[in-house]
C-alpha cells in the first residue's frame, strides 16, 4: 500500500500518516496551520492541543496527573481512563482500543470508510 500511495500521491484506505511538527521557526504551529498538510484525511488525531476549540478525547492516568485537564472543556467527547470517573461523556478503559475506534467511527460518521478499510485488509 505504501508504494501505491507514494506512486499515486495519495493514501490507500487504512493508511496512517504520522506527522511530528512542533515548531515553525521559533513559534508553535497551530492546528489551522497543520490542516493544509493533511487535506484529504478522513480523521486527524492530534496530541497536545488541549486549549484548541476542537473535539477532544482525554487519556487520564491518576498516577501521572492529579486531575484530568479537559473536564470543563465543552469539546470533550470522551474520557479514556481506568479511574472510576462519572462524567457526562462516554468513558473507555485504557485497553478498550476497539471500543474507542468504534466510538470515533460512529461519532464522525466514518462507517463507509471503515468498511472499505476492512475489505482492503481482507483481500
Amino acid at each position: 500500500m505504501a508504494d501505491s500511495a507514494h506512486a499515486h500521491g495519495h493514501l490507500c484506505p487504512g493508511q496512517v500518516v504520522g506527522v511530528r511538527m512542533a515548531m515553525l521557526g521559533c513559534r508553535l504551529i497551530g492546528l489551522n496551520e497543520l490542516a493544509p498538510f493533511l487535506s484529504g484525511m478522513d480523521i486527524i488525531l492530534a496530541e497536545g492541543f488541549k486549549r484548541s476549540p476542537v473535539p477532544k478525547l482525554e487519556i487520564f492516568r491518576p498516577e501521572a496527573h492529579k486531575e484530568p485537564i479537559c473536564r470543563q472543556d465543552p469539546n470533550l467527547m470522551a474520557l479514556i481512563s481506568d479511574a472510576p470517573l462519572d462524567w457526562n461523556v462516554p468513558r473507555f478503559g485504557l485497553d478498550d482500543v476497539n471500543c474507542v475506534a468504534d466510538f470515533l467511527i460512529k461519532h464522525f460518521k466514518l462507517a463507509a470508510i471503515a468498511k472499505e478499510i476492512q475489505q482492503v485488509a481482507a483481500s
